[in-house]
């Protein structure tokens, strides 16, 4: 049994967004596993750790920056190691589970009650997509994920398989870039 500190938030919101059903805005939650802010230029803009980057406008990740520039990023943000205990965290607000050989998505969990930003995000008209670029049945994710509110689930295997049918990307592009 997935342990958890909390049964389901069943009170009032503390708030709510109203978003146009005839023109839902994009929206792009990127979550980069061992990224470090201070790499970035952008994330960086009010501290003093990175004069040298600042002087010279030098940023490892140029096209992160601009990314991020344009909406909101977070450079203060802490969550527990290890991938599956992440995606709990962020996707649901939950604490991971405590234990060294599973996490809260290992077996699937599809009879646990879970909600976080997938129904948030259905709730308001949208579709959910979750990507990753390591594959899906890493902890049962295949399973997980869409028992707890995503429509579509794509790991390596199927962007790679998606690019080639659609956009012509032979295999031997993967490597070639």
């Amino acid at each position: 049994m997935l342990y958890r500190r909390t049964t389901g938030f069943k009170g009032p919101l503390a708030f709510d967004v109203t978003v146009d059903q005839a023109k839902l805005p994009n929206v792009l939650v990127l979550v980069v596993k061992s990224f470090r802010f201070w790499d970035s230029l952008y994330m960086n803009e009010n501290s003093t750790i990175s004069e040298a980057m600042k002087q010279h406008h030098l940023s490892v990740t140029p096209n992160f920056d601009r990314w991020a520039k344009r909406g909101v990023a977070f450079n203060n943000m802490w969550s527990s190691w290890q991938t599956s205990r992440l995606l709990e965290s962020i996707l649901f607000g939950q604490i991971p589970l405590d234990s060294v050989t599973e996490t809260g998505t290992t077996y699937g969990r599809e009879d646990t009650k879970l909600s976080g930003m997938p129904q948030f995000f259905k709730q308001k008209g949208y579709e959910t997509v979750f990507t990753t670029g390591c594959t899906i049945k890493y902890d049962q994710w295949d399973r997980f994920l869409p028992s707890h509110g995503f429509d579509t689930v794509l790991g390596e295997r199927e962007i790679r398989a998606l690019a080639e049918k659609e956009f012509g990307i032979s295999p031997s592009d993967w490597y070639n870039l």
